[in-house]
């Protein structure tokens, strides 16, 4: 399992893809003097291409804080499951 963190974090990048791509799961959690909601996108389409050859899943898993004071965080997380060529097809 790999993890990077994505390096293409503008708004207009993340509006955009929340648009057209909408998370496979949302979840909302009150507590702890804060706000938090994940969402995560999972994908079995990398599969064919050559720079992901042995990628069985790929995953983006979202993470925005907001805590009672106003103070906001976010982190993104890029995953890659690996498998050989023959699980991977």
């Amino acid at each position: 399992m790999s993890r990077t963190t994505n390096p293409h974090s503008s708004k207009t990048f993340k509006t955009s893809v929340l648009r057209l791509f909408p998370p496979q799961h949302t979840d909302i959690t009150k507590g702890h003097g804060r706000i938090e909601t994940r969402m995560i996108w999972t994908s079995t389409e990398l599969v064919e291409y050559p720079e992901f050859p042995y990628a069985a899943q790929v995953l983006r898993l979202n993470r925005h804080r907001i805590d009672l004071n106003g103070k906001k965080q976010e982190s993104e997380v890029d995953v890659s499951y690996p498998g050989s060529k023959e699980t991977a097809r």
